[in-house]
This record gives structure tokens, sequence and C-alpha cells, in this order.
């Protein structure tokens, strides 16, 4: 058993190596992703989602078709589909 485990393992080292090197790539790939990740920049990405959903919830109000439509339980009109994605 230990005669094939060690025949094993030196047929196939080329994967040790090879997970090995992933391992290394993937940890150099995670930190330069978290030093871009500062809270500024977090914070510009929150605030850039928030107001486009703010105009999106705007412009849905400001069309008066689709509210009586949704308070009459029907269809929304065609034209305001596109709003909801």
């Amino acid at each position: 058993m230990k005669k094939t485990l060690k025949k094993s393992f030196y047929k196939h080292r080329y994967l040790v190596i090879f997970a090995t090197w992933l391992y290394i790539i993937s940890f150099l790939f995670a930190a330069s992703w978290s030093i871009k990740k500062t809270p500024a920049s977090i914070q510009q990405t929150f605030e850039k989602y928030i107001k486009q959903n703010e105009a999106e919830f705007q412009r849905f109000f400001k069309d008066n078709s689709a509210l009586q439509a949704i308070l009459k339980n029907q269809n929304i009109p065609k034209k305001t589909s596109t709003l909801f994605k």
C-alpha cells in the first residue's frame, strides 16, 4: 500500500505542482482585488446604485397610466413595461 501511494505520487506530482501554482495565483489575485476596493470606492459604488434606483423610482411615479393600472389590478401598459427589468 505504501509503495503504491509513493509510486502514484511520483507519477502524478505535476498535479500537486499545478495545484500549488493555482493556489498562489488565486491568492495574488484576491490580494490585488481587495486593494482596489477601498472604502471610498465602495461608497462611490453604493451611491451610484442608489442614484440609479432613485431615478427609476421617480420615473415610475411620474407615469400615471402605470400607477392607475396597478391600482386597478390591470396589466401595465407596454410603454412602461421597460421600467421593470
